[in-house]
C-alpha cells in the first residue's frame, strides 16, 4: 500500500508578544477564529490544551462535513504544539509554533 503524505505550510506575522499568540493558538476555543474550515470542536477537556489533551472536531472539506478525532501529544512554548489525528478518514499530525519577530531595519 502507497502511503502519501502532503505537507501544508502557512506563515503568518502577527505583532503581538510570542507568548501571547502561543497562548491563542493553543486554546481549542479559538481555534475557529483562526481555521475556517473548523465547524465546531469539542475538547476532552475545558481551558488551554496540554499534552494528553483529545478534541472531537467537525471540518467542512469540498462541501462535505467530516468528523475526527486528535490527539495532543507534544505542547512546548519553545517548540510548539503537535496533534496526531487519532481517526480515519484521514491519517495525518499537525504542528503549530511561534517564533519571535524582528523588525527589519530601516
Amino acid at each position: 500500500m502507497l502511503c502519501v503524505m502532503a505537507l501544508y505550510e502557512h506563515t503568518v506575522e502577527i505583532h503581538r508578544p510570542r507568548e501571547d499568540v502561543f497562548a491563542f493558538i493553543t486554546y481549542p476555543a479559538n481555534y475557529p477564529r483562526w481555521q475556517p474550515s473548523l465547524v465546531a470542536i469539542s475538547p476532552s477537556s475545558p481551558g488551554p490544551l496540554r499534552v494528553g489533551t483529545e478534541a472531537t472536531e467537525l471540518r467542512r472539506f469540498f462541501g462535505r462535513e467530516v468528523e475526527t478525532t486528535w490527539t495532543c501529544v507534544e505542547h512546548d512554548r519553545s517548540r510548539g504544539r503537535r496533534s496526531s489525528l487519532t481517526t480515519q478518514p484521514f491519517p495525518s499530525a499537525a504542528r503549530s509554533s511561534s517564533s519571535p519577530w524582528t523588525a527589519p531595519r530601516a
